[in-house]
Formats: structure tokens, sequence, C-alpha cells
């Protein structure tokens, strides 16, 4: 239901109770603090959509300079000092981990599943197939979440990157 629909609706059912029980004053009802701001909830609605926004196009123009191993073009979506925590390599400066796990593949495909944004915070996930193909022609497909935290210039200042390692490690095992 709609900000504005669920504040008017809340509002209704308050004036309501107020005639059937008019010795009774609605402040009985706890109003859950988003309902009680209209105003902030809808600016805060109107930012979370430009974030919304600019995040998607980060997070497309990443999976796209990734899949094309585009080293330089990938690492300027990334604010200064911006870090990369992966279950494989460790926590990493961006520019550290991208040329490391640029070296090592041969083929990457990223098939994009779904997006995801938090409304209370900078952040988006990513939920892709990942087609991973390493230089020694070892290959191995899996899910993986990535979690992005952006600042207010929709940079990424961190990503997590989640998925299951341990199908990951025996397939490109003894390498």
């Amino acid at each position: 239901m709609p900000a504005r629909q669920e504040v008017a609706t809340r509002a209704n059912f308050v004036q309501s109770l107020e005639r059937v029980l008019p010795d009774k004053k609605a402040n009985f009802l706890e109003i859950p603090p988003s309902a009680r701001n209209l105003h902030a909830s809808v600016t805060s609605r109107n930012m979370n959509d430009d974030f919304q926004q600019q995040a998607r196009r980060a997070i497309l123009a990443y999976l796209e300079h990734l899949g094309a191993a585009k080293l330089e073009p990938l690492l300027l979506l990334f604010a200064p000092g911006a870090r990369v925590h992966s279950p494989l390599y460790g926590t990493q400066s961006a520019p550290h981990f991208f040329q490391r796990l640029l070296n090592e593949t041969a083929r990457s495909q990223l098939e994009l599943q779904a997006l995801y944004f938090s409304d209370h915070k900078p952040e988006a996930c990513a939920r892709c197939h990942y087609h991973w193909t390493l230089r020694t022609g070892r290959r191995t497909t899996f899910e993986v979440v990535d979690v992005f935290t952006f600042d207010a210039e929709g940079k990424i200042t961190e990503l997590k990157i989640i998925y299951d390692t341990h199908p990951v490690r025996k397939e490109i095992a003894n390498e």
C-alpha cells in the first residue's frame, strides 16, 4: 500500500474510533513513526527513488565492465579507498581485488537475477548467476549476491561478495 494511502487509511480508522468512543481520544492508538510524519516519509521515498536509479545504473555498469574484463571503467565506479570483501580472496582495496580477479580470469559471464534496494541505507544488492572460467581452464558456475554500499556521489565505497565457497573451491582446486 502506498505511504499516502496507508496514512489516509489510518487517519480514517482513528476518526471512526473517535466517533464510536468519544470519551476515548485516539491517543490510545500507537501510530507508527512512518505514519506520523508523512512529509518526511514522502521526501525519503523520493530520495530513495533517486538513489535506486543511481544505484541501478552503477550496478549494471559494474556487471557489464566485470563481464568484459574492463578494469579502468570498473574502478571508476568505486570511491577512493573502497574495499571489497570476498569469501575467496579476503578483504582488499578495490583496485587490488579486481586486478587480481581479472588476472586469474579467462572469462566471466554474469546473469543478473534480481536487484534489491535498502529503504534505510545507501545499499543495494545484485543476485546473479556467475559463470567463471579461470586462466587454468577450470570452470565453475554459482549464485552470488553482491552487496553494494554507496557514497553521496553514487560511488561504491564497499562491496561484499556473498556465495557458498564450498562447491567453488572444489571445482577450482589443484591450480
